[in-house]
């Protein structure tokens, strides 16, 4: 699963961010029926405010 992120954020902040995305996509997964990883991901990238 790779995400894109400005560089300009600090490194200790991307990590951050890309941990909390992995873990809600992953937990989509749990709920998402069969749906393929990259249609959940592309909706979590959508939905998930925090």
């Amino acid at each position: 699963m790779r995400f894109a992120i400005k560089r300009d954020i600090p490194e200790e902040k991307q990590r951050e961010f890309l941990a909390a995305m992995r873990e809600s996509v992953q937990y989509a997964m749990t709920y998402s029926r069969g749906a393929d990883k990259e249609l959940v991901k592309k909706f979590t990238l959508m939905y998930v405010n925090k």
